[in-house]
């Protein structure tokens, strides 16, 4: 319903959203639910925080559930994908049409960062460069932190889903009041890191860090 007013040039900027649109959202909700059960919708959206504010100012009662891990590792990661999609899309140019249809900018040759609105936004590395990468993942947890003392955020620490990916599960079930599965297909394992070559900026990394110690002291705690 927004289109791209939302995209202005090379970023995603932080908007608001209007009732009618809030309404016809959960419309858009009860056809997929129109059996009539009482089933719980479930969204995994990256541009989610671009409109939390106005999503929370309609719905006081929804609830997120948002995972932080090691700010090298994420940055690595991110890296990695970038590589990955750029290389896929010059192969494929549909897998690029294709992710511009889903509004999906975060990797590859369509790749656009998110403004929200802070001076932290500007990033003086090159998409080659893991800093690029670290440097988004600070302006982006830098922002999230403003909304941890919601009542119905909830924090969740990627170590914790490695170490003792039951009890996770087990302590959301509690505090967000649903059923979920315990059955585990997947084992989750630390990716290891080549660091041999890669120069991280230090000043970078400190105020990285010091978003990751808030981060970590706001997660949902489970028992060991």
């Amino acid at each position: 319903m927004l289109g791209d007013e939302f995209i202005i040039r090379e970023s995603l900027k932080v908007h608001q959203i209007d009732e009618s649109i809030y309404k016809s959202y959960l419309a858009y909700q009860a056809l997929i639910n129109k059996s009539g059960e009482n089933t719980l919708y479930l969204a995994k959206n990256n541009n989610m925080m671009l409109r939390y504010e106005s999503l929370r100012k309609f719905n006081k009662d929804f609830r997120s559930v948002l995972i932080f891990r090691s700010p090298i590792e994420h940055a690595y990661s991110l890296l990695r994908q970038d590589l990955n999609f750029c290389n896929l899309q010059a192969q494929d140019a549909f897998v690029e049409d294709y992710m511009n249809w889903l509004g999906h900018h975060e990797f590859g040759l369509n790749h656009k960062t998110f403004d929200l609105g802070q001076a932290s936004n500007s990033n003086p590395f090159k998409r080659t460069d893991i800093n690029y990468w670290l440097a988004i993942w600070t302006n982006y947890y830098s922002h999230v932190i403003q909304y941890l003392d919601d009542g119905n955020f909830f924090l969740v620490d990627y170590d914790d889903l490695l170490q003792n990916p039951h009890g996770l599960l087990q302590k959301l079930e509690e505090v967000m009041n649903i059923s979920l599965s315990k059955h585990l297909d997947t084992e989750y394992r630390r990716r290891e890191i080549d660091m041999k070559n890669i120069e991280i900026n230090e000043p970078l990394l400190r105020n990285a860090n010091t978003i990751l110690i808030e981060l970590k002291e706001k997660k949902l705690r489970i028992e060991q």
